[in-house]
């Protein structure tokens, strides 16, 4: 039998949070170096929930590093039978303010003889710490959540990975050549950034750069000394 992984604790997380009421957003890059397994949005509240198979020291720093980002931190693991484990990571959690959601086994409560197919519809998930709100928070979420991160299939965003900055620019720069091409017209990056907003800081090199890597798709040639781009024909 396989043991849990992070990916079974989604859907029960997911269902139990939309039945409080949330729309659920997944692996959300929310700076440079932190992403959110979870980010539940039920105006004006704001929830994090971090998926893990235990009830680590590391799901606790990770968690630490949110406080001030989101109106309510969670942690979310599955509870052995003995849930009177890790009873100092509880306390860390109540002192720092940062919920606990319990995934537990209908019938069993033990984890080692889990089988993703079969037991998939048997969790359910129980609130055992109650965090404390945080009432202002330094990250404009609006700016951040994309109805891509609602895209959640089978353990993964939908075209696989997490959601980043950079592949929604591809993918806006993308749709918009797909769109716009003809035979015989082409682009320059100038043209392009009128219609495609972008992550980056000095986009025209910076995008420029990008496109060139997309050889499945994207066309390039070069004339009078300048780029010119389009999407590729049939």
């Amino acid at each position: 039998m396989a043991r849990i992984k992070e990916t079974d604790l989604f859907a029960p997380v997911k269902e139990f949070l939309e039945e409080a009421g949330y729309e659920v957003y997944t692996e959300v890059e929310a700076d440079s170096f932190r992403r959110a397994d979870i980010v539940a949005v039920c105006k004006p509240v704001v929830t994090i929930v971090e998926l893990k198979t235990s009830l680590s020291l590391s799901l606790l720093e990770q968690l630490v590093e949110w406080k001030g980002k989101a109106h309510y931190i969670y942690g979310a693991v599955p509870m052995p039978k003995n849930e009177r484990v890790n009873q100092f990571a509880r306390k860390m959690l109540v002192k720092e303010g940062i919920g606990l959601l319990g995934m537990h086994r209908l019938f069993n409560n033990y984890w080692d003889d889990w089988d993703p197919e079969k037991d998939k519809d048997k969790i359910y998930v129980r609130e055992e710490i109650r965090p404390k709100l945080n009432r202002n928070i330094s990250i404009n979420w609006d700016e951040v959540l994309t109805e891509e991160h609602k895209h959640w299939v089978d353990g993964g965003i939908k075209g696989g990975g997490y959601v980043t900055a950079y592949k929604l620019t591809i993918q806006r720069v993308k749709e918009f050549l797909e769109s716009r091409t003809r035979k015989g017209n082409w682009f320059l990056i100038e043209d392009i950034l009128e219609y495609c907003e972008t992550h980056y800081a000095t986009p025209k090199p910076s995008l420029s750069r990008a496109l060139m890597q997309y050889e499945d798709w994207c066309e390039v040639k070069k004339e009078n000394g300048r780029l010119w781009f389009r999407a590729k024909t049939e």
